[in-house]
């Protein structure tokens, strides 16, 4: 019976570790996003008119104690940059769902799982 090589078994470990490393970052951001668009939408940020500066939204990241990985200042720079949040002069930001809605970006629905079902109705004789 052969046995796999200790360098290849080492080498299919790190590949390993490194495929679960992207993965999880990459979940971490989408959840990341989508709390920002909760925010957002919260806010009723969703136009020029109702925009609001980042201290407003809770999002400022300057004087934060990071005491973890915080992907929110990466998530609300990919977001501004892509048009999915657009900076108004005065400092103000909004979403701009009509980019969210062409870039496709979607969700997940966590708050229905979360929510009790209700009972089926009743049939009446």
């Amino acid at each position: 019976m052969p046995w796999i090589d200790p360098a290849i078994a080492l080498l299919l470990i790190m590949v390993l570790l490194l495929i679960m490393s992207v993965s999880i970052s990459v979940s971490l951001m989408k959840r990341t996003i989508c709390k920002i668009i909760g925010i957002f939408q919260s806010h009723n940020a969703l136009d020029w008119e109702n925009a609001r500066t980042l201290q407003e939204l809770g999002l400022d990241f300057r004087f934060r104690i990071r005491l973890l990985r915080d992907y929110r200042p990466y998530a609300f720079q990919m977001m501004a940059g892509s048009g999915i949040i657009l900076h108004a002069p005065d400092g103000r930001f909004y979403l701009n769902e009509a980019r969210l809605d062409l870039l496709k970006f979607e969700c997940p629905n966590s708050l229905n799982t979360l929510l009790p079902k209700s009972p089926a109705p009743l049939n009446q004789r």
